[in-house]
């Protein structure tokens, strides 16, 4: 079993300013210098040159923001081709959407996710180097450097213990909802080109699910049997997509280690999926509360799983206080008829019926893009579809990395 703890920050801007509806990758920027320049033990002069990034760093045992922001993998493990970069046993992750101006007073919250015994030793840094960078007139969110104050927080302690075969779990859900509560970015190979997905089926998610969680127990808990995958993967793959919509979005990011920006391009929506195994669907459950997919560190890839037709309801709500997250027994009760997804069940605000919504200065792109049940699943061409034209002068339109 693997030890997680969920932290809920609950924070109060101090000052006001334009924000983006997805600022995760801008939170961890703003933690991530603070907290390197305060821990590193390298002279300051080498800290931008030779270890800009801590892979191979000789302090990572003895380092917080090595251990936990940029880890080499534990000594031991074995890491597979592809691999050398270690899985981040942690996940920053800010609420979403974001209003598109913050407002002195308002208040807004981050959930910081901690897995392994090692990382849960750390549960006292992230708090604090966020209440630091919102104190900071340097650091702060966005071009304003926008200020903001710890409130409270709240904690909450679980063990993941995962099914190992399909038979492991008893029973199948008929209908099985999927919604994606933070920026989904997902790629693939084809042809030997590496394409976005922008219409997920089960078996994508499942997939992304197995390598975020299946990496997190191989180097922070107990490796998992390689059949556990093939046989979850064979039966992902018969899993039908009954109705989905999801989103296409663009949003300018800049990184401020690298002095570089780019149109980052995800996925934002929610779908139903018929027939699936109890097994699959804790799975994909813990796959979206550990986050999935790219940059899932800033709060990337993260989605709840609902059945709320069942009396087994999967206890996985984001809007709440964290809820029991006791591992799942009961999915054999899932044997009522499903009804039409409800409209509560798109994102919130998911700013979907517009093409184009400015954000003070910055600029959210998104493409609508729905299919049901033997419609088509690609991208339809059209002018809103097409990437973006990036303007170096907006380079410093957003901090953080």
């Amino acid at each position: 079993m693997l030890p997680i703890l969920v932290q809920r920050l609950r924070f109060r801007f101090r000052t006001a300013g334009p924000l983006n509806p997805w600022m995760g990758p801008a939170v961890r920027g703003a933690v991530a210098k603070l907290w390197k320049d305060a821990v590193c033990q390298h002279p300051h002069a080498f800290r931008e040159t030779q270890w800009t990034y801590c892979k191979g760093c000789p302090h990572q045992a003895s380092c917080s923001y090595g251990m936990l922001m940029e880890p080499d993998p534990p000594a031991g493990v074995t890491v597979f081709t592809g691999q050398d970069d270690a899985i981040r046993p942690m996940v920053i992750c800010p609420q979403y959407p974001l209003p598109s101006d913050a407002r002195i007073g308002d208040f807004w919250q981050v959930r910081v996710t901690l897995i392994g015994q090692r990382a849960i030793a750390q549960a006292a840094e992230v708090p604090r180097w966020l209440e630091a960078a919102g104190r900071d007139p340097q650091r702060g969110l966005g071009p304003e450097r926008i200020g903001f104050d710890l409130v409270d927080r709240d904690e909450h302690r679980t063990r993941m213990e995962l099914p190992l075969r399909i038979s492991d779990r008893v029973g199948v859900w008929p209908h099985l909802r999927v919604r994606l509560m933070t920026p989904l970015i997902l790629r693939q190979t084809i042809d030997g080109k590496t394409r976005p997905i922008l219409q997920p089926r089960f078996e994508d998610l499942l997939k992304a699910s197995l390598r975020s969680v299946g990496r997190l127990h191989a180097l922070y808990g107990t490796a998992l049997p390689d059949a556990t995958f093939a046989e979850l993967k064979a039966a992902a793959a018969s899993i039908v997509t009954r109705h989905a919509e999801f989103h296409e979005r663009w949003q300018y990011q800049h990184s401020n280690r690298r002095q570089l920006g780019a149109q980052i391009r995800w996925i934002s929506g929610w779908a139903t999926y018929a027939q699936v195994p109890a097994a699959l669907a804790e799975w994909l459950m813990w796959g979206g509360l550990l986050h999935s997919g790219t940059n899932r560190i800033s709060g990337n890839g993260g989605w709840l799983v609902d059945a709320s037709d069942s009396p087994a309801a999967l206890p996985n709500d984001w809007h709440s206080p964290w809820p029991e997250l006791a591992p799942l027994t009961d999915f054999g009760q899932a044997n009522s008829v499903a009804t039409q997804p409800p409209t509560s069940l798109h994102p919130p605000d998911d700013f979907a019926s517009r093409n184009h919504r400015r954000h003070g200065r910055f600029a959210l792109h998104t493409t609508r893009n729905r299919h049901s049940l033997g419609s088509p699943t690609t991208l339809a061409k059209s002018p809103d579809t097409k990437k973006p034209a990036w303007n170096p002068q907006r380079r410093e339109s957003q901090a953080g990395e």
